[in-house]
């Protein structure tokens, strides 16, 4: 697993689940909530782990995962508009390929999308285009899902060859 980048002294970063964990930033858990009914018609945060960057108390940044089948799969990334540009996409995830180093998964999954900035982030942190396949939007705008994975060699999990879905 690759080393994580110097922790700065501009956020704290705190691990929760989701939603039990969150009543101190119940606006993150409603804003995420409102995210996936918008998108999938339903919340599906329940027992996702959360990382969140604090600044003063506030929350700045952050990231929610689930862990299956030897991956952890990266659900949500969101940055406050302020505080883009400065490093927290990077240390979230950063720390999420942390955890799953070190509970000897095989790596990290995500979905993103065509034209979508944290496209070029993954890319740049070393993940690998698994699958793409077409969307087309409710504005008739045809986009891609883009499945990304970045694995572990040297985990235990990817040494037995676990199966990659």
């Amino acid at each position: 697993c690759a080393a994580r980048p110097p922790v700065t002294a501009q956020a704290m970063l705190r691990i929760s689940r989701v939603p039990d964990e969150l009543e101190d930033y119940a606006w993150i858990r409603d804003r995420l909530a409102e995210y996936d009914k918008a998108v999938f018609g339903a919340v599906a945060l329940s027992g996702a782990t959360a990382i969140v960057a604090v600044v003063d108390d506030v929350p700045i940044a952050g990231i929610t995962m689930h862990d299956r089948l030897g991956w952890t799969h990266i659900e949500r990334l969101w940055v406050e508009p302020r505080h883009r540009r400065s490093g927290q996409a990077r240390r979230l995830i950063a720390e999420c390929e942390s955890r799953a180093c070190q509970q000897a998964l095989i790596g990290v999954r995500v979905n993103t999308t065509s034209g979508h900035t944290a496209l070029n982030l993954y890319l740049s942190l070393g993940y690998a285009i698994d699958a793409r396949w077409p969307i087309i939007t409710g504005l008739g705008r045809h986009i891609e899902e883009i499945s990304l994975s970045k694995r572990f060699p040297g985990s235990i999990a990817y040494q037995r060859r676990l199966p990659l879905l």
